[in-house]
């Protein structure tokens, strides 16, 4: 892996059925993290993405490291989807030569 690959990744922030536990839930690869506050969870998704990531070149995948990971299931999208933007819009994680970019959302309760 000569350059840096580039991958945007989609997060959506809810809080979770548990009381006082948030869920960071990555929409395009399906990675679940949780926390005690929405950035807590962020923060937590970040730690397994980067294993992830170390994961998907350990077996093989070195140009795209989380290809072999699934998509969320689609209700996630729907949330994602209807969720809002909080700022800043877009975090960096950079981990050698892959970065990712989490475009988080956070989903209210109606």
């Amino acid at each position: 892996m000569n350059e840096a690959v580039e991958v945007p990744l989609r997060v959506l922030v809810k809080q979770s059925e548990l009381q006082g536990v948030w869920v960071a839930v990555c929409i395009d690869r399906y990675l679940v993290a949780q926390g005690k506050s929405p950035l807590e969870a962020c923060e937590s998704l970040k730690a397994c993405v980067r294993a992830a990531v170390e994961h998907g070149v350990q077996i093989g995948f070195e140009e795209h490291p989380l290809e072999h990971l699934p998509e969320a299931p689609a209700r996630y999208l729907a949330d994602f989807e209807a969720g809002t933007t909080p700022p800043p819009p877009r975090t960096p994680v950079t981990r050698s030569k892959v970065r990712t970019d989490f475009e988080p959302r956070l989903a209210v309760a109606g």
